[in-house]
């Protein structure tokens, strides 16, 4: 008999999988290709943004991006991501 084991990698959030869809539905339409201060449409964009800790301050601290907030649970995928190291691949 297999002991039973926890898939503990599926609990992994990832950029693309679990997080972009996000950036894209809430904050790309202000922050678009060549608009807006940054530009959320580009990953390489979006990750310059989480790693100068702009992000985190403006959508998990002062939460007052996007204009109107985040529904709770994906305020908290989000942190999730942060505190599992906000990896994008």
């Amino acid at each position: 008999m297999i002991p039973w084991t926890q898939d503990t990698t599926s609990n992994q959030l990832v950029y693309e999988t679990d997080i972009k869809s996000i950036i894209s539905t809430k904050c790309a339409g202000c922050h678009p290709n060549g608009g807006g201060p940054g530009d959320y449409s580009i990953t390489s964009n979006v990750k310059e943004v989480m790693d100068n800790g702009k992000f985190e301050d403006r959508v998990l601290i002062r939460k007052n991006m996007p204009t109107g907030g985040l529904p709770q649970n994906e305020l908290d995928k989000i942190q999730k991501w942060f505190d599992q190291g906000a990896k994008f691949q």
